[in-house]
């Protein structure tokens, strides 16, 4: 039986080299050495975020820029990554005294990648993230643990803004390379 695992192990492992996964944060030469595929930590680092406003925006702002020059940060920028930010918080569960016992913070990030050279939109999407917070009886609890969820909310929106950008640089086109 245990044989059989083994086997099967290594067929997967085969034939996921055969499905041309690549790695996105990192380059691939190909077999002329001339042109290689910009990876998306390079294309990353070229992102200067703009101010987005009020706290949760500073929040956002921050987590982008730790992920984005996670390396230095890089003078050189030649892209602007403006987000538009909103939330919501609806009440979901009532208890018999009509007070909320659940809330559910919804955050909507539009983004918009601009080429500083060429002034143009590259890049536009839409990114949604929801967080539950159970509500108790103390008011501080209330207030730390909607903060926690909040928080929650801006790393997810914060994954999913990192994660389609490195998609769009890893994806951009060849470079030549620098003779």
């Amino acid at each position: 039986m245990r044989q059989y695992f083994g086997k099967i192990g290594m067929l997967i492992v085969l034939c996921l080299t055969a499905c041309s996964y690549q790695p996105m944060y990192s380059g691939k030469k190909d077999s002329s050495e001339k042109t290689f595929e910009k990876p998306a930590s390079q294309g990353l680092s070229e992102v200067e975020v703009a101010n987005i406003p009020d706290r949760a925006g500073q929040i956002l702002r921050n987590d982008l820029i730790d992920r984005i020059n996670y390396i230095g940060y890089s003078d050189k920028t030649n892209y602007l990554l403006t987000i538009k930010l909103s939330e919501t918080r609806d009440d979901l569960g009532l208890k018999k005294d009509d007070t909320s016992s659940l809330y559910v913070y919804k955050m909507t990030a539009n983004a918009a990648l601009r080429d500083k050279r060429t002034g143009k939109i590259v890049k536009k999407f839409t990114v949604k993230a929801e967080s539950t917070v159970n509500v108790i009886r103390e008011q501080f609890s209330i207030l730390v643990a909607s903060e926690t969820g909040r928080k929650r909310a801006l790393k997810q929106i914060a994954d999913i803004i990192i994660n389609r950008l490195g998609l769009y640089f890893s994806t951009q086109g060849k470079a030549q390379l620098e003779q």
